[in-house]
């Protein structure tokens, strides 16, 4: 009986030691994700910067040859 309730516990200690290495793993993931999702908001800003930077050129453009016109 003894050697049983031991080996119970046992289990239980590595099933618990199991699911913290799981949580951890799982919370390193998120943050992998987290850091994508924010690298990717980086790269959508810096588009968007060169897409108001080459309308503001072409408005440049038009207004100079309305001008020159």
């Amino acid at each position: 009986m003894r050697t049983d309730l031991a080996s119970c516990k046992d289990r239980s200690k590595e099933l618990v030691r199991s699911k913290l290495v799981l949580a951890r793993s799982k919370l390193e993931l998120v943050r992998s994700k987290l850091e994508l999702v924010r690298s990717k908001l980086v790269l959508v800003r810096s588009k968007l910067e060169l897409f108001r930077s080459k309308l503001e050129l072409f408005r440049s453009k038009l207004v100079l040859e309305r001008s020159t016109s």
